[in-house]
């Protein structure tokens, strides 16, 4: 409480403020103290302070109670919160869970959400999450993931290079060759080239500087579309065939430039349910399947190159022999899809096809590489953006003046790098 005493008949006047009172109470009440030192001794004080009473007066300051919320009514809205989330999210919990390696962790998360899932389901309480999925584009997946199921035709031998009208013959009989791969054309203003940069976190730098670097050199169009937590080895959590898709009919793209593979060091579930384990050769045949159906997907949309960005090394070493054999498949599945190319060009970003932190960047150590050893920092990503841009710019002629003047190119897809 806050007093202030004045007094007409003196120009002393003195803000005495009174020790704390207890919380929640309000006091109204005069202080009594000592006057101001202003008079001469042998004065009587008590006789001054009554005639000066009557002119006093008192200001009240009202004390309030405490802002602070009883920890039962915070935990209550905690778990209220917790249930409605898991009413109206189980659809995200189990695609979560989904997403998570095979273990414990990711058991105990769908055992949770799987039921939680179903009852809601029968209710009809699903909708809001599906509704607001919906809105955001976010159909990533079918009932039955289509990467998982089997292809009718097997693959695994390099399609031959294209020349030729046949291919030799074999016990006396003669093969068609290989389609040829979509031409190519000249972009121009009217008909500009439309870029896309598709993956998982490895394409978040890469895909805006691409496409900011195409925009500027030549008349184009060009979009990023990253999907955080991907890859091809876990259809069940976003099936990439249904992504390509859906990019298709939303960009359009000419060309597609795809970066992915970090999430990828994990088993696979095979269509009958047995695991396929990492580091065998069944996976890469496995991973090599599903690259080509995701290729293809792109490829029939109406896309004519699909360039495939090999993995970077990663510093821990199992998950750089899991990075090779994803480069194994790539490189593989590229020469079975014609229009598709597999791009080895990290050599900027390694010290000669290994894993580095530090790379000389104009005569000098640069840091090129995330805390993880998986991803690219802003400068590794624009490494590479830059070479990507060589590739489109030799591809396509974006840039070149006498782009222009010159007629269809027809060279053929394959390996580079």
């Amino acid at each position: 409480m806050v007093a202030i005493e004045e007094s007409e008949d003196t120009q002393g006047r003195r803000v005495i403020v009174a020790p704390p009172r207890p919380v929640g109470r309000q006091r109204q009440e005069r202080l009594q103290v000592p006057l101001p030192r202003l008079f001469a001794p042998g004065l009587d004080v008590g006789k001054i302070r009554s005639a000066l009473a009557p002119h006093a007066r008192t200001l009240e300051v009202t004390e309030t109670g405490s802002p602070t919320v009883p920890i039962k009514h915070v935990l209550k809205v905690m778990v209220i919160g917790f249930v409605v989330a898991c009413i109206f999210g189980a659809r995200g919990l189990v695609h979560s869970g989904q997403g998570m390696d095979i273990g414990i962790e990711r058991t105990v998360t769908l055992g949770i959400g799987q039921p939680l899932q179903a009852v809601t389901q029968a209710v009809g309480l699903t909708w809001p999450w599906d509704t607001a999925q919906h809105l955001l584009g976010r159909n990533l997946q079918t009932s039955a993931p289509l990467l998982s199921a089997p292809t009718p035709a097997p693959t695994g031998a390099p399609r031959p290079a294209v020349g030729g009208n046949t291919k030799p013959a074999v016990h006396g009989k003669t093969r068609p060759a290989a389609p040829k791969p979509p031409s190519l054309f000249v972009p121009t203003a009217h008909h500009p080239l439309r870029l896309l940069v598709a993956g998982d976190s490895l394409t978040e730098y890469i895909g805006p500087m691409v496409a900011d670097e195409a925009t500027r050199a030549g008349p184009s169009r060009a979009y990023t579309d990253t999907h955080y937590g991907t890859g091809i080895v876990r259809p069940d959590f976003v099936d990439w065939s249904v992504v390509a898709g859906q990019e298709e009919r939303e960009y359009h793209p000419n060309a597609v430039f795809v970066f992915m593979g970090g999430n990828d060091n994990q088993n696979m579930v095979a269509a009958d349910g047995h695991v396929i384990y990492t580091h065998t050769p069944a996976w890469t045949r496995e991973y090599q399947r599903r690259v080509e159906i995701v290729m293809r997907t792109w490829l029939k949309g109406g896309a004519r190159r699909v360039y495939w960005l090999a993995m970077p090394p990663a510093r821990q070493e199992s998950w750089s022999q899991t990075n090779a054999q994803i480069n194994v498949a790539l490189r593989r599945a590229a020469a079975q899809v014609p229009g598709a190319e597999y791009l080895n060009l990290l050599g900027p970003v390694t010290n000669h096809g290994k894993y580095a932190d530090f790379v000389m960047v104009n005569g000098q150590p640069t840091l090129v590489r995330t805390p993880d050893g998986i991803h690219l920092n802003t400068t590794g990503s624009q490494i590479v953006a830059t070479e990507i841009m060589g590739v489109v710019k030799r591809d396509w002629h974006l840039g070149a003046k006498a782009a222009h003047k010159q007629g269809k190119s027809t060279r053929p897809a394959g390996k580079r790098g």
